[in-house]
């Protein structure tokens, strides 16, 4: 996954958590001790991300799809590297189940499902412009 920051225009990749522990160093003014804590102290001045999940990776890319959604995010897809973090997280920011998702890109819901689980990545060069389409979409919105 690769993400471009909005305010700094800097550019961090990785899973979802990498993305955070990085951006939990480059931020040392909010004076916090980890990255759970940087989690929180964005999230007491952005009031609008929820964060839920039972393990450190669910409450990044639940952080993620908040920083997305607000605007402070931006997803940038290569198409050597779309991997199952950036499709999961784009959904789900957008809010649509996998079936709905599916239907948007014009794929089954099993692809989506393989794509999600990292079983299988998008190939075709149509499928990849509409997932750029749809990343963009949310900074727009």
């Amino acid at each position: 996954m690769k993400i471009r920051m909005i305010p700094e225009n800097k550019v961090y990749a990785g899973t979802p958590a990498d993305i955070i522990n990085k951006l939990s160093a480059d931020a040392i003014f909010l004076g916090h001790k980890n990255p759970e804590e940087y989690i929180k102290a964005v999230c007491r001045r952005l009031p609008s991300i929820k964060i839920e999940g039972k393990t450190y990776e669910e409450r990044c890319e639940a952080f993620m799809r908040g920083m997305l959604a607000n605007g402070m995010a931006k997803v940038i897809l290569e198409e050597a590297a779309v991997d199952q973090y950036e499709i999961r997280i784009v959904r789900q920011t957008l809010g649509i189940s996998q079936e709905k998702f599916a239907h948007q890109l014009g794929v089954s819901f099993a692809t989506v499902n393989r794509w999600e689980k990292g079983l299988h990545v998008p190939r075709s060069g149509a499928i990849l412009m509409s997932l750029r389409r749809t990343a963009e979409f949310l900074v727009a919105t």
